[in-house]
């Protein structure tokens, strides 16, 4: 039972040490797909799209721990609720790089950058949704229940300003026609930037879940 226990605490750290990098990966790659937004540069849209994979490989080796502690070591109560809190918020970042991704994508297919109001709307839900990211993040590494809640209530603040943004969008289609496409794209992408704000909330339900076995909902 000792050398179990031993075995299944090592284990637990690796996943962990997985779940940070993940979680750098994915904040690195929606700043960078933000970036190439901002600036249309498809270089930098390319390399977030080809850099998903690697993204995709993390979770996949953390699923893969966290079922092999699982299947082999039989733990129970806090253990258990780790691993499979684990599980779940890999697969949220996961879903989080897609986005980057996705955003990124949308890059080859815009003519310009957006007008300078909808920049502005755009950098405050990028703002947002990067401190929400850095701050769940060291809120995984030093787990905290009313921390992580609070982290979730931020989500509150991204879905105001995706409303803001995208009567902007609105307006400026009314404006100028000749952007409406771009426009189209332009509120994709503040959807997707709204839906990771939703997967950072899903993280911190997960925290307080394997921190004090409370299931919450906090969107």
């Amino acid at each position: 039972m000792v050398v179990t226990h031993k075995a299944l605490s090592k284990e637990e750290r690796a996943i962990q040490s997985l779940i940070e990098q993940i979680a750098v990966a994915v904040t690195r790659a929606f700043e960078q797909a933000m970036d190439a937004f901002m600036e249309n540069d498809l270089d930098l849209a390319g390399k977030v799209i080809e850099d998903d994979r690697v993204i995709n490989e993390m979770c996949r080796q953390i699923e893969e721990q966290s079922f092999f502690s699982i299947a082999l070591r039989q733990p129970v109560a806090n253990d258990l609720r780790k691993l499979l809190a684990s599980i779940h918020i890999a697969e949220e970042y996961e879903r989080i790089g897609d986005y980057a991704a996705d955003i990124a994508r949308k890059v080859h297919s815009m003519k310009e950058v957006p007008r300078k109001g909808c920049r502005d709307n755009f950098q405050l839900m990028t703002d947002l949704c990067k401190q929400m990211l850095n701050q769940i993040s060291d809120i995984h590494r030093s787990p905290d229940v009313q921390s992580a809640k609070k982290v979730a209530q931020m989500d509150d603040n991204v879905d105001d300003a995706e409303k803001v943004l995208v009567n902007s969008l609105i307006s400026q289609m009314r404006e100028y026609p000749e952007t409406i496409e771009n426009c189209i794209h332009a509120v994709s992408i503040a959807h997707k930037i709204e839906r990771i704000a939703d997967r950072v909330t899903n993280i911190a339900e997960r925290i307080v879940f394997s921190t004090s076995g409370e299931v919450v909902e906090l969107g």
